[in-house]
């Protein structure tokens, strides 16, 4: 099945995402389709993400609502099902302006957080907890907003 941006008004884009064992063989959905193994599906959003210029994708922005989302480009390559921010590390704040490839040409100032640590598995299920900054931060929280049915359009 070939990926495509789901346009705004599918309630996917704005549903929290139900958690997923990455290592369970197939995706298999009556309703959307049967995506292939998790590996393959992570690695398909990791392509179409750069195909499309970004630095993050999350499942649900291509019609999958679970919780797994891709970052990439550059910043370093993670898969991360199942993520999770664990801890604020220094609370301090940053306002950037972010853009979303759901919404080309948009661009908002959005306030987050700088310093975060934060766990997910990757294909094979292991836990992996890192402390990320900067744009790898943002990105993260962008894409975790996207698990948890919050769009760009949302923080206007």
């Amino acid at each position: 099945m070939e990926l495509t941006l789901i346009p705004d008004e599918d309630p996917r884009l704005h549903t929290v995402c139900t958690p997923i064992d990455p290592v369970q063989c197939k995706y298999p959905d009556p309703e959307y389709g049967n995506y292939g193994n998790w590996d393959e599906v992570a690695v398909r959003l990791l392509v179409f993400m750069r195909e499309h210029g970004g630095v993050g994708l999350a499942a649900p922005q291509v019609g999958i609502p679970k919780r797994l989302f891709v970052l990439g480009g550059n910043i370093k390559t993670r898969y991360c099902f199942n993520p999770e921010i664990v801890d604020y590390r220094d609370k301090k704040t940053g306002t950037d302006s972010e853009g979303c490839l759901s919404y080309p040409g948009l661009q908002v100032p959005v306030k987050r957080y700088n310093k975060i640590k934060v766990a997910y598995q990757d294909a094979t299920g292991t836990r992996h907890v890192r402390t990320l900054r900067a744009l790898e931060a943002r990105a993260f929280q962008h894409e975790l907003d996207h698990l948890n049915g919050i769009v760009i359009k949302d923080l206007i």
